[in-house]
C-alpha cells in the first residue's frame, strides 16, 4: 500500500495514470547534471568507513545475482486521480551477458548513447534504431560525456580504468589513455581540453583531438576524483589513509592554487558562488573561499561512530541544503534485523571494477538515521532540520531544490527483508512538510526533477525494480512502471521520452507522460 499523506486510499489493484503537460525538447550537449553521482560505484575511505566498505563488498558477493526475471504490472494506488489500467507491454531482453550491468545513457542531438559491460552504442532517440556499437574493456562506470562530435566514456575492469574517446558518427575510437588504478573520474571537456583525475593520484589535461597530455598534476595522493571546473579553475580531491585533501589547479597550466587538508576523509566538494563546500565522514561541512582556500566557516552536523555519509551539497537564495545520513554500529537496543538497501552514490561502495553488484547493494547490520538541514550560506547558521523516516533506520538517496521546495528519498532499513521507501517534499524556508509519498515495495535509488515532474527508479528486493512518476506539486501518482530486473541507474529525462538502463544491458524508451514502452533494445540487439 502507498499513500500520500492526507489522502484517501484507493483500490490497489488499480493502476493509475494521470495526464502531464508536455515537456520541450532537451538537447544535452555533455553529460546531464546529477544531484549526486559523479561515476557510478565510488569508494568508502579510512576509519570506521571502511568497515562499511568491507561489509558491502562481503554482502555483495553472498546477496545477489540478480536473475533475470520476466516482467508483470506494478499495483499501485494514485489517490484522487481517474482510473486507468496501464500494463507492461514490453518484455525486457534476454541476454546471455553479466545481469548486472550498469547502463549508463546520455542524449544528445537526438541520439542515445549508452554504456554497458564491454560496450558503448548509439540509438536512434525516436525508434531505437542501432547506429554503431564499440567495444571497450572493462564497465562503464558513468554516462558518456557528449562534446565536439567526440564520445567520452570511462570504463573499468579489475587491475585497470581507462577513458576512452569515440567519434559521435559512427563509434570509432580516436584514442584511449588507461590507468593502473580501477578507477577514473567521469572527465570534464571544455574548450577543447579534457579534464580527468585518476585513481593513481594524477589530475589530467588532455588535448581533446588526440588524449596528449597537456599537464598532469601530481601530489602522491591516492586517487584524485571528482574534479569541477568552475571559472578557470579545476577543484579536485583526494582520499587516502590520512584525512582527505582538496586542491584547487589552475586549468591553464595545472599550477595549485590552493591546498585544504580536511579533519576527516571526503564525501564531497560542491563549488557555488565563490564558495567551497566540502563535506567530511566526521559530519563536518566547511566553508572555503575559493580565490585563495581560507576557511570561512566549518559546522559539525552530526556522526555516528562509523561516519557520515552525504548527498551533494545544493543552494537556492543564500540557503544550502544538505542531506546527512550518520552512520553507526548498532547497539543491542538499536539493532535492526534488517539490511540497509543501496548504499548509492553518496556513501558508496567499492571503486567502479567490482562490476558484480553495481549499485544496489546491502549494508549489514548498519544503523542510519537522515537528517535535511537548511544552512545560511553566509556564516553556517542551522536555520531548519528535519530528521527522515520518522528518525529509523534508513538512508538518503536522492535531493533535489526547485521553486522553494526540498526534495528527498529516504530507504527505509528499520525492518527486515524490506524495500520500503519514502519521499518527502519539505517548504524550503521552514522545513514543513508539504506532502509525503509511502512506498512499501521499493525503495527510490535515483530520481529526476523537471517540468514539475518526479521521475524515479525504485530498488525492490525481488529484482522487479520500479520507474515511476509523482507530480511535484502534490505527490500524487502519475504512473508507475515495473521493469522485471534491476536497474543500477538513475532514469534520463529528454522531452517527452525517459530512457532506462537495465540490468542485462537492454535499454528502454518510455513516455513520459504516461510511462508506456516507446522502444527497447536488448542487450544482444546492440
Amino acid at each position: 500500500m502507498r499513500n500520500i499523506e492526507h489522502k484517501p486510499s484507493q483500490d490497489d489493484a488499480i493502476i493509475e495514470t494521470t495526464e502531464i503537460p508536455s515537456q520541450e525538447e532537451q538537447q544535452m550537449t555533455s553529460g546531464p547534471k546529477r544531484s549526486h553521482r559523479p561515476f557510478a560505484l565510488r569508494f568508502l575511505v579510512t576509519g570506521g568507513i571502511v568497515l562499511l566498505a568491507l561489509a558491502v563488498i562481503f554482502s555483495a558477493m553472498l546477496f545477489r545475482s540478480r536473475p533475470d526475471s520476466q516482467p508483470r504490472p506494478g499495483t499501485v494506488t494514485a489517490q484522487n486521480q481517474p482510473t486507468s489500467q496501464a500494463s507492461l507491454t514490453a518484455t525486457p531482453a534476454s541476454s546471455s551477458t553479466s545481469t548486472s550491468q550498469v547502463v549508463a545513457i546520455t542524449i544528445a542531438g537526438g541520439v542515445a548513447y549508452a554504456g554497458a559491460d564491454k560496450t558503448v552504442f548509439a540509438l536512434r532517440a525516436s525508434d531505437g534504431t542501432l547506429l554503431w556499437r564499440s567495444n571497450i574493456d572493462g564497465g562503464v562506470g558513468d554516462q558518456p560525456v557528449v562534446a565536439g562530435g567526440v564520445v567520452y566514456v570511462t570504463a573499468s575492469t579489475d587491475s585497470t580504468a581507462t577513458l576512452y574517446a569515440l567519434r559521435a558518427g559512427d563509434g570509432a575510437q580516436l584514442w584511449h589513455r588507461t590507468s593502473n588504478g580501477t578507477e577514473i573520474s567521469t572527465p570534464i571537456v571544455a574548450n577543447n581540453v579534457v579534464y580527468v583525475g585518476t585513481q593513481e593520484g594524477e589530475v589530467l589535461a588532455l588535448r581533446a583531438g588526440n588524449g596528449n597530455v597537456l599537464w598532469q598534476y601530481n601530489d602522491n595522493n591516492f586517487g584524485f576524483l571528482l574534479p569541477q571546473l568552475v571559472d578557470g579553475v579545476l577543484y579536485v580531491e583526494t582520499n587516502n589513509e590520512q584525512p582527505g585533501n582538496v586542491y584547487a589547479l589552475r586549468t591553464s597550466d595545472g599550477k595549485l592554487l590552493w591546498h585544504y587538508t580536511a579533519s576527516a576523509s571526503l564525501n564531497g566538494t560542491t563549488v557555488i558562488d565563490g564558495v567551497a563546500y566540502v563535506t567530511a565522514q566526521d559530519g563536518t561541512l566547511t566553508a572555503l573561499r575559493t580565490s585563495d582556500g581560507q576557511q570561512l566557516w566549518q559546522r559539525t552536523l552530526g556522526g555516528g561512530n562509523l561516519g557520515t555519509i552525504w548527498d551533494q551539497v545544493q543552494a537556492l537564495n543564500g540557503i544550502l541544503y544538505v542531506a546527512a545520513t550518520n552512520m553507526s554500529a548498532p547497539t543491542a537496543s538499536t539493532s535492526s534485523p534488517g539490511l540497509m538497501p543501496q548504499a548509492l552514490d553518496i556513501g558508496s561502495v567499492v571503486w567502479g571494477s567490482f562490476q558484480a553488484a553495481p549499485a544496489a547493494q546491502m549494508i549489514p547490520l548498519k544503523e542510519g538515521i537522515s537528517t535535511l538541514y537548511a544552512i545560511r550560506a553566509s556564516d553556517g547558521t542551522t536555520l531548519w532540520h528535519f530528521t527522515m523516516n520518522n528518525g529509523k533506520n534508513g538512508i538518503v538517496g536522492w535531493l533535489a531544490v526547485e521553486e522553494g521546495v526540498i526534495y528527498a528519498s529516504v530507504m527505509d532499513a528499520s525492518t527486515p527483508n524490506t524495500s520500503a521507501g519514502h519521499i518527502y517534499a519539505l517548504q524550503s524556508t521552514t522545513g514543513a512538510v508539504l506532502w509525503h509519498y509511502d512506498d512499501t515495495s521499493a525503495s527510490t535509488s535515483f530520481a529526476v526533477l523537471a517540468n514539475g515532474v518526479i521521475y524515479a527508479s525504485a530498488y525492490s528486493q525481488d529484482s522487479n525494480d520500479i520507474v515511476f512518476a509523482l507530480r511535484a506539486r502534490d505527490g500524487s501518482l502519475l504512473w508507475r512502471r515495473a521493469m522485471g530486473q534491476p536497474l543500477y541507474d538513475a532514469p534520463v529525462l529528454d522531452g517527452t521520452t525517459v530512457y532506462v538502463g537495465a540490468a542485462d544491458g537492454s535499454v528502454y524508451a518510455l513516455r513520459a507522460d504516461n510511462g508506456t514502452v516507446r522502444w527497447h533494445r536488448g542487450a544482444e540487439g546492440a
